[in-house]
């Protein structure tokens, strides 16, 4: 669990590990330098709450991986401090890892807003298995509802990149879906909130840059298996440029927008009807819903 300044909904994410039909677990608590108080609130727990505190607040990939060095059981899992697990996450997640073969599960996830409101559910697109290529064209991995196995973080010897302020998660995931079959949990098994002052909102415009430097690693550490996925490249590409035009969009800068979802809009109808929407003056609140939904 990493934090900087999560006090609003900390203890409801602790509580939620706490109510847990599954025991046999600790928390790694990592403080990214935190200054409201978040720290008295993960210490006021019992010991299976390992606390630990940067000396500066560093980017979230940096504060993940020096969570991760911590990490002391056999499978992780994620929980940022305003998610929520649901009382059988763990129990659902561990029977899912087991017998699979899998590096990693996932599963869906309620949408929930700042006040706790159900606003969706995101339910997994894909099958277990081999999904590499699924996910390049689709990746619809909610971190909370991961669970990985420990020894094959260790086999691939990776971490989070430490110069990620946004995705973090994505090289980290797709580095182990490009390695190893991952399980798929149809159904919901975690809350995840979004709130418009979280690390995610303000970072967005990362997604392109750092999403395309995970392209160009994976790349260069299996070349002849990228190239076998010649469609999916393309449009995990044709996403970044999709990521573009949000960002441009949040800035308020509707003609580039507009004329980044041009060059993508024969690659699906999803980008032509946004590009449309763009067109006929749309509000930017609105287009934002539609362009979070794609």
């Amino acid at each position: 669990m990493n934090c900087y300044n999560g006090e609003k909904y900390l203890r409801e994410a602790l509580d939620s590990v706490y109510q847990q039909t599954f025991q046999d677990w600790e928390i790694v608590f990592w403080d990214n330098a935190s200054t409201d108080s978040s720290a008295s609130i993960a210490q006021s727990y019992d010991a299976r709450v390992r606390y630990a505190r940067s000396p500066v607040n560093e980017p979230l990939g940096a504060a993940r991986a020096a969570a991760l060095r911590c990490v002391r059981g056999r499978c992780i899992g994620f929980l940022d401090t305003d998610d929520v697990y649901l009382p059988h996450t763990i129990e659902t997640q561990l029977e899912a890892l087991q017998g699979g073969g899998y590096g990693m599960v996932y599963g869906g996830a309620i949408v929930i807003d700042q006040f706790g409101k159900r606003r969706a559910v995101r339910t997994p697109r894909h099958r277990s298995g081999d999904i590499f290529g699924r996910l390049l064209q689709r990746y619809d991995i909610t971190m909370a509802s991961a669970l990985v196995d420990a020894s094959a973080v260790r086999e691939l010897q990776l971490s989070f990149r430490p110069d990620f302020w946004y995705g973090p998660d994505y090289h980290f995931f797709m580095t182990i879906a490009s390695t190893y079959p991952v399980g798929v949990i149809p159904r919901p098994i975690v809350k995840y909130r979004q709130s418009p002052g979280s690390l995610s909102h303000s970072t967005r415009h990362l997604v392109s840059k750092e999403a395309g430097a995970t392209l160009e690693e994976l790349e260069h550490r299996m070349p002849e298996r990228m190239r076998a996925f010649v469609r999916e490249r393309q449009s995990a590409r044709d996403r970044l440029v999709f990521y573009d035009a949000v960002g441009h969009l949040t800035r308020g800068d509707r003609t580039a927008a507009r004329t980044a979802l041009r060059s993508i809009a024969a690659a699906q109808w999803q980008y032509r009807f946004l590009l449309a929407m763009l067109s006929l003056r749309a509000p930017t609140p609105v287009l934002l819903r539609l362009l979070g939904r794609n």
